[in-house]
């Protein structure tokens, strides 16, 4: 009886974890990776497949996203756009796509609910670490910074261009590795980015 328990809890766990999104999604990889001996074998398994990523949201709902960010119909600035996800995680899904000029590029989507929900999910653990782990609340504080920081897809864009100016100055890039480039500034915004698609 209890390992028909555990296993219908585990079900339900993964489908609330599913249904909040965002750092839930992450600490159900964290514990489906490390949760061996800390929860019962049946949660371990039925959390497995967020190790692979999330469902991805529908086209339709991509489409909109990037709209509204970039400000211009979607169709005029592809040629093509793949609606079938390279994959798809807790924050954002990526798209393999052909920009109008001809470039092929990874298009990263973030979820626009995304950052609203980490605002409320670390405010309740911090306070949660204030009450029961107050030695750690520094840490938390830390990983609040660093998750929000992610959440601007511009940042990315400007690390990029960074190590890429980086490496090209010491002579390792392009010979020895490749970082891909932000080809259209128009597709670089906080929620939107599109990616030199490197084969």
């Amino acid at each position: 009886r209890i390992s028909c328990f555990d296993q219908r809890s585990a079900a339900k766990a993964m489908a609330t974890i599913l249904s909040l999104g965002g750092i839930y999604v992450k600490l159900g990889q964290i514990l489906s990776t490390i949760g061996t001996g800390i929860v019962n074998d049946a949660y371990i398994e039925a959390l497995k497949p967020l190790q692979d990523g999330v469902p991805p949201r529908p086209l339709s709902a991509v489409k909109q996203i990037v709209e509204e960010s970039v400000g211009h119909p979607f169709e005029s600035l592809f040629r093509d756009f793949d609606p079938q996800p390279v994959g798809a995680a807790s924050i954002a899904q990526a798209h393999r796509a052909t920009l109008a000029d001809g470039k092929e590029v990874i298009v990263k989507i973030q979820y626009p609910e995304v950052a609203m929900l980490y605002e409320v999910d670390f405010d309740n653990l911090e306070l949660f670490t204030r009450w029961f782990f107050p030695e750690n609340a520094n840490t938390i504080s830390a990983l609040r910074r660093r998750h929000l920081t992610e959440l601007d897809f511009r940042n990315e864009a400007r690390h990029l261009q960074e190590c890429h100016r980086n490496m090209a100055a010491r002579g390792f890039e392009p010979r020895h590795v490749r970082i891909p480039r932000i080809p259209d500034a128009q597709l670089c915004t906080q929620h939107v980015l599109a990616m030199e698609f490197l084969d």
